[in-house]
């Protein structure tokens, strides 16, 4: 059997969609956890009302305590051998725990495509792992260059077992990219499968639109718990550090373009790039520019549109 987790909180505009693409999977032995994370719009009423109507369906409910909670919760609850997480805001293929499952026959964790689409349908760009076994370091290298396999828990199915360690850490956000770490460290054999797709709907309620304009130190958190984790682990590609330390300047360099640099966040980033800054010189994957880009950042000093910014 297969536990869905479906962490929720004031999700009333998208729960029915999600909710109507899990009743339609072929594959039909699955329970399914709706957490309501402290919802105050009319989600407990859709839960409640979907549990009526099926048996496999279980409703629970806490006080806000975050994402991460919500989804540890439904880990504690699962009674299957298996599970998956979606968001209530997404969609999936009819044939999605079905391919999952069928995926996990000889592996501990399946992993599908991801298509990230606008509230429109318009598909704007995807993961697709293609059609291929990979060992725990292998996947890890993906999932550390944030090419092929998606940062998020949900396109994934894993083995109970392996996740009995394994919790979100809780933060705001960068939550899941830490939980799969972890998950794909206690893999023996990971199955990639690109004939069924998770469907990312980006809306402007998203919780990656409201951080990448007011970033958190989560952020600066789970990239000194990446940069750890790339250097205990030799045996991880030098291109998952150039991709862990670029993916963080994105967010500087749209503090230094708004002129928004003299924050906690800011000072924090900082103070990374600087502990970090000899395995920048070191790593082969940072071009000579993107290290002095980075050697000025070190300076205090930024360099936006062609021209020098001194903070």
């Amino acid at each position: 059997m297969i536990s869905i987790i479906i962490p929720i909180y004031n999700a009333e505009k998208y729960l029915n969609r999600m909710l109507s693409s899990i009743k339609e999977q072929t594959y039909t032995d699955y329970e399914l956890l709706l957490i309501n994370d402290g919802s105050i719009d009319c989600s407990e009423l859709i839960c409640k009302e979907a549990q009526k109507q099926d048996k496999r369906i279980r409703y629970l409910s806490q006080s806000n305590r975050g994402v991460s909670s919500a989804r540890n919760l439904g880990i504690k609850e699962a009674k299957g051998e298996f599970i998956t997480f979606l968001d209530a805001d997404d969609k999936i293929d009819s044939n999605y725990l079905y391919e999952l499952y069928k995926g996990c026959n000889k592996a501990d964790i399946s992993i599908c495509k991801v298509i990230v689409e606008n509230e429109c349908g318009k598909e704007l760009f995807e993961f697709n792992p293609r059609n291929r076994n990979l060992d725990a370091t292998e996947a890890l290298n993906y999932l550390l260059s944030r090419i092929e396999i998606n940062s998020g828990p949900y396109a994934k199915l894993f083995r109970k077992q392996i996740l009995e360690s394994v919790k979100f850490p809780i933060m705001k956000t960068y939550e899941d990219i830490i939980f799969n770490i972890k998950a794909f460290s206690n893999a023996r054999n990971i199955k990639c499968i690109e004939s069924v797709a998770y469907h990312y709907i980006q809306n402007s309620d998203s919780t990656m639109n409201h951080f990448m304009k007011t970033p958190s130190l989560d952020i600066i958190n789970a990239t000194t718990f990446i940069m750890d984790f790339i250097q205990e682990n030799h045996q991880l590609s030098k291109k998952c550090e150039y991709i862990t330390l670029s993916h963080l300047y994105q967010y500087i360099n749209s503090m230094l373009i708004k002129n928004k640099i003299e924050n906690s966040f800011f000072n924090e980033c900082l103070k990374l790039y600087r502990k970090y800054y000899r395995r920048i010189l070191e790593n082969n994957f940072f071009s000579v520019k993107e290290k002095v880009l980075f050697g000025l950042f070190c300076l205090r000093i930024g360099y936006i549109n062609k021209k020098i910014i001194r903070f």
